[in-house]
């Protein structure tokens, strides 16, 4: 067994991956960003009554099938070609490509939705605002190591 590397982007990956599913499988975790965390702010909270089933679809198509396709195409082509070709021959040539289709998924989301981003300003301030915080933490674990 591998030994536990904190400066492994596979295990932040892997942290990717979870992190969204903590917050909404666990009803408290729906409750302190909903209701305490809001009102601790001078917000009106509320509980949303979503279905767990919808939360979980939405998770799996947008977080479960990216991470399933890569870790089966990490694992066919390690198997097949090894270790230092996966990392310096494929990943190099790969990265781009990733970074494009990312890029567009993400214009695409905003195309779709953008009238209700545009007519919101300040709730998409309120909600940007933890998630630089939580990417700058997460950054800062990942690369404060080096």
């Amino acid at each position: 067994m591998p030994e536990f590397d904190p400066a492994n982007p596979r295990i932040f990956t892997a942290l990717e991956f979870v992190t969204p599913n903590i917050i909404f499988y666990f009803r408290a975790g729906q409750r302190f960003f909903l209701k305490i965390l809001p009102e601790f702010f001078g917000y009106d909270g509320q509980i949303i009554d979503i279905s767990i089933l919808y939360i979980a679809k939405i998770v799996l198509i947008y977080l479960g099938i990216p991470f399933f396709a890569g870790f089966v195409t990490r694992s066919l082509l390690v198997k097949k070609y090894g270790e230092e070709w996966y990392e310096n021959k494929f990943i190099p040539k790969i990265s781009p490509i990733t970074l494009i289709a990312l890029l567009f998924t993400i214009i695409i989301m905003f195309t779709l939705k953008g009238n209700e981003i545009l007519k919101l300003p300040l709730d998409v301030l309120t909600i940007s605002i933890p998630l630089v915080i939580y990417f700058l933490i997460m950054f800062f674990i990942s690369f404060g190591t080096y």
